[in-house]
């Protein structure tokens, strides 16, 4: 299939019959043509690359989203550091069995499709991977993505991306402006060249009264002690400001994030008036009403990057009474899906062998065994570098002082290093208590040392005791405490 500069279709074997030798045909051709295809899930790339095209669109072109095991993960953030002693402990660790994921899974294989006229729902708690999901859709994050995203099964392209508008949790407008101009500003920046003036003014005109801004249209969006708009009515209009361009997919994220009951329903009345003009939309909610819940087409319940529940909105409770997740008191349903994502399942009967087999993992467990890895790492490595050193003569004397010096410097700083991690934490729970009379300064000095003083003797005995044989220092009782005692600092 190609496509001409001027919107002309050179091989059709693959279009429909309904469509002519050209894009611009009369809208009740495009409307069956757009039926059709909807119909089959199945969408050519004729059907989003028409910005060539005259004729006026009086509705957006559909897109059929499907995303197959998607997969999104980032580098888990490290400090870097230039110190030579870190350097040798990073890579002595990576050289033994033990294997540190360096990534962080974000997203863990979600797949689902939504069609044109359909208002998907994406729910989960905080940091559940779903602004990630509508960034991977967008097109925003490309690195560390796996899985397939397609458009009309067709895959991202500079096409696709001027058909998906993106509607942000924070939207930033200029203070000054009324809701027309700043409307009437998007306009005349983001519709093509092609419309004259009155067409563009016409656009925004009919964009206010469909989401219903008649009544603030000469209202400022803030400013000082003037009038401004509205919560609910700032969020219409940041919608208002990216349908402009007539969208065939729109993305939101927490379009209701801080409004009241009544404004967030009449939010959800204008996407329902969106998605009935053809658009595909995905919006993120947090904890909707039962009235909003029910506005919904279509659900997806995202638990730490897992998928929980696809499916219709209205069949969520039928799936989970299914498995026997029940709710023991009357509760909203949204309310009902964020408990069973966030485990907290206190007023929910569940299956009793459902947790049975789970274990939680003692975070402080994982660090004691990675510093004890470390100080068996750097022994080894020592160890094997001063192989069965002696004193015999001045330069192997030396290189005996020299090992002991590194130790030194090696504990030394690795006391310092966690104090320096540690104490910028610790900073604004001390000033806060010691601002309530809580304790004294000495009192916290005391035993943040004594806690301390525990992991700063056994790690260096139990380094010590690996090393001391195998780089041939003096084999007695008496010389193996005085070292040790030089290198804790005791």
């Amino acid at each position: 299939m190609e496509i001409g500069r001027e919107g002309e279709i050179v091989d059709m074997s693959i279009s429909p019959p309904v469509v002519g030798s050209t894009i611009n045909n009369d809208f009740c051709q495009r409307k069956e043509f757009m039926s059709q295809t909807y119909l089959q899930n199945k969408y050519s790339e004729i059907d989003i690359d028409i910005e060539g095209s005259n004729f006026e669109q009086n509705r957006p072109l559909p897109i059929f989203l499907k995303f197959d095991d998607v997969k999104y993960k980032v580098r888990n953030r490290q400090t870097r550091s230039g110190i030579l002693v870190k350097t040798m402990v990073s890579k002595a660790t990576s050289q033994l069995t033990v294997k540190v994921d360096r990534y962080k899974k974000i997203l863990k294989g979600i797949t689902g499709s939504i069609g044109p006229g359909e208002i998907l729902a994406l729910m989960g708690p905080s940091g559940s991977g779903k602004t990630t999901l509508l960034r991977v859709i967008r097109g925003r994050l490309v690195d560390n993505v796996k899985g397939k995203v397609t458009y009309n099964d067709v895959r991202f392209t500079p096409a696709v991306k001027r058909r998906i508008r993106f509607v942000t949790q924070e939207d930033v407008f200029s203070p000054q402006l009324i809701v027309e101009e700043t409307l009437v500003f998007s306009a005349h920046l983001r519709l093509p060249s092609s419309m004259s003036k009155q067409q563009k003014y016409a656009k925004v005109d009919t964009t206010i009264k469909e989401l219903g801004l008649a009544r603030c249209r000469h209202t400022k969006i803030a400013g000082g002690y003037l009038k401004v708009i509205l919560g609910g009515e700032r969020k219409r209009t940041y919608i208002g400001y990216e349908i402009l361009v007539d969208p065939s997919l729109l993305l939101l994220d927490e379009p209701t994030f801080g409004l009241d009951s009544s404004s967030a329903n009449k939010v959800l009345l204008t996407l329902q008036g969106l998605a009935k003009a053809g658009r595909t939309i995905i919006t993120i909610i947090h904890q909707p009403s039962s009235g909003i819940f029910h506005m919904f087409d279509k659900l997806r319940l995202i638990s730490e990057g897992y998928l929980v529940y696809y499916g219709k909105a209205k069949e969520t409770m039928e799936y989970f009474s299914s498995l026997r997740f029940t709710p023991q008191i009357p509760m909203n349903h949204a309310e009902f899906l964020l408990d069973l994502a966030t485990r907290q399942v206190n007023d929910i009967s569940f299956p009793a062998d459902i947790f049975q087999d789970q274990e939680s993992s003692d975070p402080s467990k994982v660090v004691i065994e990675l510093k004890l890895v470390q100080a068996l790492g750097i022994a080894l490595l020592l160890g094997l570098l001063w192989w069965n050193s002696s004193t015999n003569t001045e330069a192997q004397l030396r290189d005996q002082v020299g090992l002991a010096f590194y130790i030194c410097i090696f504990w030394t700083s690795s006391c310092i290093f966690g104090a320096d991690y540690i104490f910028p934490f610790e900073q604004a729970y001390l000033i806060k208590e010691r601002k309530a009379d809580m304790y004294r300064l000495s009192v916290y000095y005391a035993c943040s040392t004594l806690c301390d003083m525990v992991a700063h003797i056994c790690y260096p005995t139990f380094f010590m005791l690996i090393l001391y044989l195998i780089a041939g220092f003096m084999r007695n009782v008496a010389s193996f405490f005085l070292t040790l005692l030089s290198q804790t600092k005791l």
